[in-house]
């Protein structure tokens, strides 16, 4: 067995080394006292001010807890033999995914599900979806035409990763089965796409096709959803799948939150009065929710997340159902514990994986780590907790060695077989901080300006990574600027004639840039359509 063993603290220093030299390089700042104090900030330890690294969280990374029954088990009684082949891959469903599938096809009910990444949330929909209408063709023998679910997307990449998943378990029905992915990007026309829809009949690849041709499956967001209500051109989809409408799924439903969320609540309204489906008809719509993190997971925590389902179903919270995914965490006695922590990392580093397995069951440390990696309501910890739950036991232990420590804990394992457990498999996450802007005291006599700062090629007082308008001396703060020729540094400030006829400078109000993480703006615009309406929208 070999096990490839990750560094986490030359990992992240390497990290931290190349963000800084990296946003440093960028402002090209022509006072070399400047640039060495922003190093000496920016270097600090994550999650101290200043640092650009905040503090790292790790997750324990333990298989989900799999079911009580297999997929061969469950063939054509719960799951088509069609599906249970395409799940081959997945010999036992985890137990989230067997529970969600059983309150779609069999209670009829809506659902949030809440699982971490990886845990298969999208099988948790898709599956007993795609099952109903297997059932339903296989009963008419006939291509199925109108809508028949809605998977709404908040993002255009989430919407293209979903193609090929589609495209594997519907490909056998040869278009009786069919999905669209509905964006800005599908093409308009036939003709566009004829040769490449020859060889997928199982997706509608242009508009053309989908209004012609409803299929059972649209993938779209938000915004195309809009304009399917009031858009002429697409008028076709709505008329041809009255009543059709059964299931809308809501992809990273943490997303919508506040106003957003009471927008999105208003549109399935919408669509429901639309397909003439929901509250008040003869035609129920299941509205399904996935989210990695979501609520609390509690009795309290779960009401509010089924009354958040209910309110955009328009059901009753008794018809909704929240299934949470849980880790398979084998257990370790605490009978192991032989010392409360190591004597030498050293040692234990030359241990084969086995023996150090063995090793770390006896040291309370390492327990009590593993411990509070693996709550199942807290599954992420900060570097820093993780410290402090390591002193109580180790008061001496250093934030390195505890990283040393965390990789010999993903580093062992339990037997010598290749499926082998770790001690505690681990996933690190990191993050830079964004920079708002740097702000310099204008007294050059500062009596708080940092040391790296006193030279004479810096001409004004102590460095603020924050917006204020005084410094500790008194002085007024202003924002830093620099030239974008020569790198030179300068104050921004406007000047204000005051009422006894003196003239001071005060701050320039900030301008705001764009912002690069904002979804994208755009105008869509059907010059085909005469009647079509021009509305600004996000991510088509």
């Amino acid at each position: 067995m070999k096990v490839q063993q990750l560094h986490y603290a030359p990992l992240l220093n390497q990290l931290h080394q190349r963000a800084v030299r990296s946003v440093v390089s960028q402002l090209a700042l022509r006072s070399k006292s400047l640039t060495e104090y922003l190093e000496s900030q920016y270097f600090r330890a994550p999650g101290q001010q200043g640092s650009l690294l905040a503090d790292p969280v790790f997750e324990s990374t333990f298989g989900w807890m799999p079911a009580g029954e297999t997929m061969d088990g469950l063939r054509d009684k719960l799951i088509s033999n069609h599906l249970v082949n395409a799940l081959s891959h997945a010999p036992v469903p985890f137990s989230h995914q067997l529970t969600a599938w059983r309150t779609i096809l069999e209670d009829k009910q809506s659902l949030l599900v809440s699982s971490g990444t990886g845990s298969g949330k999208t099988e948790c929909f898709m599956v007993p979806v795609l099952e109903d209408l297997i059932r339903q063709q296989e009963a008419h023998r006939q291509p199925l035409i109108g809508t028949q679910a809605i998977f709404l997307y908040p993002l255009n990449a989430l919407i293209n990763s979903q193609q090929e998943r589609l495209r594997d378990w519907t490909k056998g029905f040869k278009g009786k089965i069919r999905f669209a992915l509905y964006n800005g990007e599908t093409k308009h026309t036939k003709y566009e796409v004829q040769e490449e829809q020859k060889k997928i009949p199982e997706q509608a690849l242009s508009r053309e096709e989908i209004y012609e041709s409803p299929p059972s499956i649209m993938v779209t967001n938000t915004t195309m959803l809009e304009y399917m209500l009031i858009r002429r051109k697409d008028a076709p989809i709505v008329d041809k799948s009255q009543g059709m409408l059964k299931y809308i799924v809501l992809d990273e439903a943490h997303s919508y939150i506040g106003s957003q969320a009471a927008e999105l609540a208003l549109l399935l309204r919408r669509v429901m009065q639309a397909f003439n489906v929901g509250p008040g008809t003869d035609n129920p719509v299941q509205v399904i929710a996935t989210s990695a993190t979501i609520g609390e997971d509690s009795v309290e925590g779960n009401q509010e997340l089924a009354k958040f389902v209910a309110d955009l179903a328009g059901v009753t919270e008794r018809n909704v159902k929240v299934v949470r995914g849980y880790r398979q965490i084998p257990p370790i006695s605490d009978t192991h514990i032989r010392a409360e922590f190591p004597l030498s990392l050293t040692s234990l580093n030359n241990l084969t994986p086995t023996e150090l397995y063995q090793q770390l069951c006896q040291y309370r440390v390492t327990q009590e780590l593993r411990r509070a990696l693996t709550q199942q309501k807290n599954p992420a910890v900060r570097l820093s907790e993780l410290l402090a739950i390591a002193r109580h036991i180790w008061p001496e232990i250093s934030n390195r060695e505890l990283m040393q420590l965390l990789d010999l804990m993903a580093k062992a394992r339990a037997d010598t077989s290749d499926n082998s457990l770790a001690f505690t498999p681990l996933r690190m996450h990191g993050f830079i901080r964004t920079l708002a802007g740097l702000w310099a005291c204008s007294n050059r006599q500062c009596a708080h300006k940092s040391h790296e700062l006193q030279n004479k090629d810096w001409s004004f007082g102590q460095i603020w990574s924050e917006q204020r308008l005084f410094c500790d001396c008194g002085a007024p703060v202003f924002e830093v600027l620099r030239c974008s020729g020569c790198g030179t540094a300068y104050l921004s400030a406007k000047e204000e004639l005051k009422n006894d006829g003196t003239t001071w400078l005060s701050a320039q109000p900030t301008v705001a840039d764009e912002d690069e993480f904002a979804l994208e703006v755009d105008l869509y615009r059907d010059d085909e359509d005469e009647d079509s309406l021009h509305l600004h929208h996000h991510d088509i």
